[in-house]
């Protein structure tokens, strides 16, 4: 079992690391902790890879319980997330199919709670790559239970800044992706063969540690 933060449209490694344990469990009685992908994306650019962020209420301020986060609507974060994502993807063969299922699950309701859409997000990619579905803690533990591989901040901005594979275009087989961003990119490219991709990635990852 895999223990996590959640995280906002995940990167293809992020589905890696998942994908070689039986369980994930998302941490859901965690603090805001900022310079993360809790609300920020990697997508690629005309100038290569750039981050895309959510803006939040109160989102300078570590903290606070990660299920009262909101998000800000000071700017219009979701046209501007919606254009991006046509202009860098808007060709690729299963775009539409992918993205028609996407747009629904960004409508916030009143409160505009970051941790409920993303939870959503995340269960339908999940689905989308026949994955087993994500759990919630339902208490926060320091250290979780032995059999728990805590990766809780382990996939963070500054570790794909620090290593260039994750930002490097890599190939298997005839896939060609780039492991930092989003499992988006896949989809719309790759469509239901992604979770091939996401096993044979993984077993890499499995291969490297060895």
């Amino acid at each position: 079992m895999l223990l996590t933060e959640l995280q906002f449209l995940p990167s293809l490694h992020y589905f890696g690391c998942v994908n070689s344990c039986s369980q994930l469990w998302i941490e859901a009685e965690e603090h805001y902790n900022k310079g993360s992908f809790r609300n920020r994306i990697s997508i690629r650019s005309n100038q290569g890879s750039r981050f895309y962020t959510i803006p939040l209420q109160q989102g300078k301020n570590d903290g606070l319980p990660i299920q009262k986060v909101q998000i800000s609507f000071d700017e219009d974060w979701k046209g501007s997330l919606i254009k991006a994502l046509q202009t860098e993807y808007g060709k690729y063969p299963y775009f539409e199919i992918y993205f028609q299922d996407l747009l629904p699950l960004l409508e916030t309701n009143a409160s505009h709670y970051l941790f409920s859409m993303s939870f959503k997000v995340l269960k339908w990619i999940m689905q989308s790559l026949e994955m087993k579905p994500p759990q919630r803690t339902t208490e926060y533990r320091t250290v979780p239970e032995a059999h728990i591989i805590d990766f809780r901040d382990h996939i963070t901005p500054s570790l794909y800044r620090s290593s260039s594979s994750m930002m490097a275009p890599q190939k298997i087989g005839y896939f060609e992706f780039i492991p930092g961003h989003t499992i988006l990119e896949s989809l719309f490219a790759y469509g239901p063969e992604t979770i091939w991709l996401v096993q044979r990635y993984s077993e890499n990852l499995n291969m490297m540690k060895r």
